[in-house]
């Protein structure tokens, strides 16, 4: 069996995205085939590593804490704080699904310690109305977050995210939450005082 090396260090921008047998001559948007693995024969194999420039989401956030902190902008939303460790609501579950929270963000002294992944990003955008916005999964413009018929909420799958609108609101059991503008039932999340709902990483 051949043995991978470590994964190479970035080149400048360019970060390290995988092993390839055919080398690539130019800047290309196609992707190769990547290995990971392969068995040697009677003659000599030769993999190339492939560098690729990545978008990168800032590492420095910034905690909101009050309604004016608020507004149009790229988020990621948590819950549940443990040791500063607050699980987020991912954008990728299926139309109709109630999320489940995923995995874990850990928080100290406002920088976030570990990679922010795409699927955790949602987008808040402005309804022209104070503390009103559409709410949708980073990048996307036909999904956008629904509503149950009880506490909670899921992804719902439509012509268009505009089709649900959200209204920031204060709570006096919390700073503040997230809930359906049509009803004060529906809601994305109740935290305790202490939480962070959602942080700015645009």
């Amino acid at each position: 069996a051949v043995v991978f090396p470590a994964d190479p260090a970035s080149i400048g921008t360019k970060k390290f995205v995988g092993w390839t047998q055919s080398e690539i001559e130019t800047p290309t948007d196609n992707a190769p085939t990547f290995v990971s693995s392969a068995t040697m024969g009677t003659e000599d194999l030769n993999f190339y590593a492939v560098y690729a420039k990545k978008t990168e989401v800032p590492v420095t956030w910034n905690k909101v804490t009050t309604l004016a902190g608020i507004t149009e902008g790229t988020y990621v939303l948590v819950s549940e704080k443990t040791a500063n460790t607050y699980k987020y609501m991912p954008n990728t579950e299926s139309s109709g699904s109630n999320p489940t929270l995923g995995g874990g963000i850990t928080i100290n002294n406002d920088v976030l310690t570990n990679e922010v992944t795409d699927e955790m990003l949602w987008s808040l955008v402005s309804t022209g109305t104070t503390n009103e916005y559409y709410i949708r999964p980073y990048g996307n413009t036909k999904i956008g977050l629904g509503t149950t018929n009880s506490t909670g909420a899921n992804i719902r799958i439509s012509s268009s995210y505009k089709d649900t609108k959200w209204t920031i609101a204060a709570n006096e059991k919390a700073n503040w939450q997230i809930k359906n503008n049509n009803t004060t039932e529906m809601y994305l999340a109740v935290y305790a005082d202490d939480a962070v709902i959602v942080q700015d990483c645009s």
